[in-house]
């Protein structure tokens, strides 16, 4: 969790993002979820050229398991 937490401070600083928050699901089997909130399609592919984004990526700490996205128009 050490590693997403620093994510989420540096991830919530970027333009265009709204929320992110990491937080764990079942601490026994360790999984977290990432809630993401973007204003845009633009502003999540700029997240992932993000130094922050590539060290956590770097890691290789997480495996998706399920993904959910949705598009709400303003």
């Amino acid at each position: 969790m050490k590693e997403f937490k620093k994510l989420e401070e540096e991830t919530n600083k970027e333009e265009g993002c709204i929320k992110f928050h990491a937080y764990p699901l079942e601490p026994s089997e360790r999984k977290i979820m990432l809630w993401e909130i973007w204003k845009n399609e633009e502003a999540v592919k700029a997240h992932f050229t993000q130094k922050h984004t590539k060290d956590v990526q770097k890691q290789e700490l997480t495996e998706v398991e399920w993904l959910m996205k949705s598009n709400v128009n303003e």
